[in-house]
């Protein structure tokens, strides 16, 4: 996705991420690979140095994610609770 973006042109400077996820919904007591893909996600975007804006990661609860591309924000559920912004954009004044 990130070479993708760039070739579309895209400045890899100017790319920043959200993360949402990663939960172990199966709620098994052995299973580790939620952390492991966390820790693979962050260090990967750590070497392409890519800024990780905000972050709703781990737990035992599933999770949706939804852009608003227009206003420049990301919100999220949680399990059956109430959306809930995780970032807005900072508004540019000119």
């Amino acid at each position: 996705m990130i070479n993708k973006a760039t070739r579309l042109g895209a400045n890899r400077d100017d790319l920043e991420v959200c993360l949402v996820g990663a939960g172990n919904v199966l709620k098994r007591n052995d299973d580790t690979i939620c952390q492991d893909n966390i820790a693979s996600v962050v260090q990967l975007l750590r070497e392409k140095r890519i800024k990780i804006r905000a972050e709703a990661l781990g737990g035992t609860n599933r999770r949706s994610v939804r852009l608003d591309v227009e206003r420049g924000s990301v919100f999220y559920v949680e399990a059956d609770e109430k959306e809930k912004l995780l970032w807005k954009a900072i508004e540019k004044t000119e």
